[in-house]
């Protein structure tokens, strides 16, 4: 198993002590941090947190959290590659639940997952989704229209057969918010995905994660517009011809609620960017109810008149 690191040491402990709490011994599973060469040099606290178990290696420069996963994957050895974030932890049992479930699970499944809590450490409050099934097995076609409408998985909660990677490739490295979503949906297809309906892996909402980072500027709507395009050749056709338009509004409305709420705070270039990737990802977005409203806020006339020369453009 992996973990990428970039610059943070606070939730290193729980996150490494949360696999060798489990650790079934160096035979069987290899545990290495990568760290993306940030600020400071961790090999000291890897080694003093890792207790002689946990691989250190630091990227001679900067890549990227996914150019970083990718390269992280290709110094891997085990047959089954496990992505844990170090913001993210999971819980006993983990690996036990889901080699057993792999193990009775017909030889061509790719991917294993199990259900996961989100904790926020802002509201101070935890939740977690509803299992795909109540008991273990394979996932079927419904199943891939769920995953393409929207990300209902976690990547701490996912487990990944190495030869899935060389069936379908590893992650892009162009979609730093939805990588692994347009992943699971261009794997799917190719490959069986076995689910444990066991919350069994944690993840961490916090004010450092990158989410943040990309919602602030926008990037995680322009992500998931361009997800949604790669998905019309990834998916069956006729799956993509039922899923996609429904995850395009579903996609568009969401943006558009963020654009009013960041008005509402007076980021008004969020509330553009938030806009456009709106009528980007669904064009029928002009028409509904929360388009025409936010055009009417006081604080966007720019936009108003930037949105007024654009439908025109479109109809002449």
């Amino acid at each position: 198993m992996v973990v990428p690191v970039y610059g943070r040491r606070q939730y290193l402990a729980q996150c490494l002590g949360s696999v060798l709490g489990q650790d079934p011994g160096p035979a069987e599973m290899e545990i290495v941090v990568v760290d993306d060469a940030g600020p400071e040099d961790l090999r000291g606290l890897v080694g003093e947190l890792g207790r002689g178990r946990v691989a250190y290696h630091r990227n001679p420069s900067t890549l990227g959290l996914y150019p970083s996963t990718n390269a992280a994957i290709r110094r891997t050895r085990g047959r089954w590659v496990h992505v844990l974030h170090d913001d993210d932890w999971v819980l006993p049992g983990f690996y036990r639940t889901l080699r057993a479930g792999i193990e009775a699970a017909p030889a061509g499944v790719g991917v294993a997952f199990c259900m996961y809590t989100t904790h926020d450490e802002r509201a101070g409050a935890a939740g977690a989704p509803a299992p795909f099934r109540t008991g273990p097995g394979l996932l079927g076609r419904d199943f891939l229209a769920r995953l393409a409408t929207a990300n209902p998985l976690n990547l701490p909660a996912v487990v990944f057969r190495r030869e899935a990677f060389e069936t379908v490739g590893l992650f892009r490295e162009d979609l730093p918010y939805t990588a692994d979503w347009e992943w699971y949906v261009r794997s799917a297809p190719f490959v069986g995905w076995h689910h444990q309906p066991e919350a069994l892996a944690c993840y961490r909402v916090h004010a450092t994660n990158q989410t943040h980072d990309l919602a602030r500027t926008g990037r995680t709507a322009r992500d998931i517009r361009r997800t949604l395009e790669t998905f019309a050749a990834a998916l069956p056709a006729e799956v993509a011809a039922t899923v996609l338009p429904h995850a395009r509004q579903h996609h568009a409305r969401s943006f558009l609620a963020a654009a009013r709420t960041a008005a509402a705070a007076g980021d008004g270039a969020l509330a553009a960017t938030l806009f456009r990737e709106a009528l980007a990802t669904d064009p029928d977005a002009a028409a509904r109810s929360e388009f025409t409203d936010l055009l009417q806020d006081p604080s966007l006339a720019a936009l108003r008149h930037g949105v007024r020369a654009d439908l025109l453009r479109r109809l002449g």
